[in-house]
Order: C-alpha cells, then sequence, then structure tokens
C-alpha cells in the first residue's frame, strides 16, 4: 500500500489482525492476562505500522493503550514484562519473586522495537519517556543476557534468591 496506494493490500494485511486482541486495546481495555507476550507484541507493531502507513486512527489507539498498559502495569524496573512467557495481571509482580522464567529475551527485544517506534511517533515530551524506557530495557535485559561468555539466556530471572545460574532455560 505504501508503495502503490492500492486499498487491495491493506485489505490483505487486515487478514493477518487479530480483532479482539486490537479491538480490545483500541478500547483501552485491558485482557492482557495469561496471554502469550510474543504473539501479541508484533501485532501491536502491525497496528503501527498501519497507523504510521495508513493514518488509521482506531491502529493508533490499539498501539498506544498497548504498550501504554504493558509499561504501566506490567513492566520491571529492568523493562522486561513477562513470566513463563505470558503477561501477568496487572500490577501483580508476586509471581516474579519465585520465578526463574520472568523476562523473556524475546519479548524484552519486541517491546524495545515498540518503544522505538513510540519515540518515532509521540511528541516530545512521550516520546523523551520512550527513548528512557527503550535505552534502561535494552541494557537490563539483551546486554544483560549472557551467563557467561558465549552462553546466552533465554529468560532472566528476577527473583529473591535466583541467579542467571538457576534460570529454567539455556
Amino acid at each position: 500500500y505504501e508503495l502503490t496506494g492500492s486499498q487491495e493490500y491493506v485489505t490483505l494485511a487486515g487478514l493477518f489482525d487479530h480483532p479482539t486482541f486490537l479491538g480490545r486495546m483500541a478500547r483501552n481495555e485491558d485482557k492482557l492476562e495469561r496471554e502469550h507476550a510474543n504473539f501479541h507484541e508484533p501485532l501491536a507493531m502491525g497496528a503501527w505500522s498501519r497507523w504510521a502507513i495508513t493514518g488509521d486512527e482506531e491502529s493508533k489507539a490499539a498501539f498506544g493503550n498497548f504498550i501504554g498498559l504493558l509499561r504501566e502495569t506490567r513492566a520491571y524496573a529492568t523493562g522486561g514484562t513477562c513470566d513463563g512467557e505470558r503477561w501477568q495481571a496487572p500490577g501483580r509482580l508476586e509471581r516474579v519473586i519465585v520465578s526463574t522464567e520472568t523476562q523473556e529475551t524475546c519479548t524484552q527485544v519486541n517491546f524495545e522495537r515498540l518503544a522505538d517506534a513510540a519515540v518515532a511517533s509521540f511528541g516530545e515530551s512521550e516520546a523523551r519517556d520512550w527513548a528512557d524506557y527503550s535505552e534502561r530495557a535494552s541494557l537490563h535485559g539483551p546486554v544483560g543476557l549472557q551467563r557467561k561468555p558465549g552462553e546466552l539466556l533465554y529468560t532472566t530471572p528476577l527473583g529473591v534468591g535466583v541467579s542467571k545460574g538457576r534460570s529454567g532455560h539455556g
């Protein structure tokens, strides 16, 4: 669509939507509990792309509400957002205290991409907040995902008394 202006490409792209998810996000309804993080983050990036290319306001709302919900209700100080590849109830971090499956690296990288899209899309003040978030998430996530040189982690455990050496993955 961006190259041709042909509406058929927007229609075709819509076949990959997940309307129950994007519709809830457009209405700012928080139904993320137990949803698989890595499935939904690319959908939000698709909503951002549709808005950036077509100006679709519902897609903009879905994108903005989604990233806002994650940052405000599920993000750890390190920038990660999930546990066991799924989001927990908003504001409920008690499972993280005992889990070794927090802060799954792929979801953190995907959320950084969403934050970078927010930097490119929103006003100066909000863009600055998202840039700070993205930098913090990068430094405390992917950059720190090595257990030892050449040995990468799938998750970074955050709980009390846990360490990279006790992660259940990789």
